[in-house]
């Protein structure tokens, strides 16, 4: 998660995350399904979506669904179901949605639709054989690794030396993969509660 207007030596800011930790750690009811919406950081997080579903899964039971969003799309707009992964919604956005009135709320229409998903209504959608195919249909995008003032939406990346013993700044992809889907599959393998951030939008 990117803290970009948080203090995190702030008592107060820490009380009110410590908050929204113990919410987190409530949410779910037996046999009602739950939705998490990400938006991506990249679409290289699109290739191994089933890791943060599969860590959501074991946290929060068979009852929990995935909305991944991924923006400024320019082709196949629109929702896109995967087989084999039945509890997994995709959605194209395009780059209006952040623009004009539209920007107070950019994710209103995927969410929108994730919920008629979720209630069975019918769903006109793409369906694409697995993740590789749905990475290979989207617009390379890295817009969310970096933040205000350039500033890298993650830290602890690691650098690899180049042959002449300089050090070579990693790929945006490399970023999104590395520092967080990493952290993802980590989480998923452990036995105790685990919190996993998927973000926000004040707009929503």
């Amino acid at each position: 998660h990117s803290f970009w207007h948080d203090d995190l030596g702030d008592p107060e800011t820490r009380a009110a995350l410590a908050q929204r930790v113990r919410r987190w750690a409530s949410l779910g009811q037996p046999g009602a399904p739950l939705l998490f919406v990400r938006a991506v950081a990249s679409s290289a997080e699109l290739g191994r979506a089933d890791e943060l579903l599969s860590a959501l899964t074991k946290r929060f039971g068979r009852s929990a669904c995935l909305l991944l969003i991924a923006d400024f799309q320019e082709a196949n707009v629109g929702p896109l179901i995967v087989e084999g992964l039945d509890d997994l919604l995709v959605y194209f956005l395009s780059g209006d949605a952040h623009e004009a009135g539209a920007a107070s709320a950019p994710y209103r229409k995927p969410i929108e639709c994730a919920l008629g998903w979720l209630r069975g209504e019918p769903l006109e959608a793409s369906s694409v054989e697995g993740l590789g195919a749905v990475q290979g249909l989207a617009t390379a995008t890295n817009w969310g690794l970096v933040g205000p003032g350039g500033l890298h939406a993650f830290e602890g990346v690691s650098r690899a030396p180049e042959e002449g013993g300089d050090e070579l700044e990693p790929s945006p992809a490399t970023i999104a993969e590395n520092a967080w889907l990493e952290e993802a599959k980590f989480e998923a393998a452990k036995d105790s509660f685990a919190m996993l951030s998927l973000g926000s939008h004040p707009g929503v």
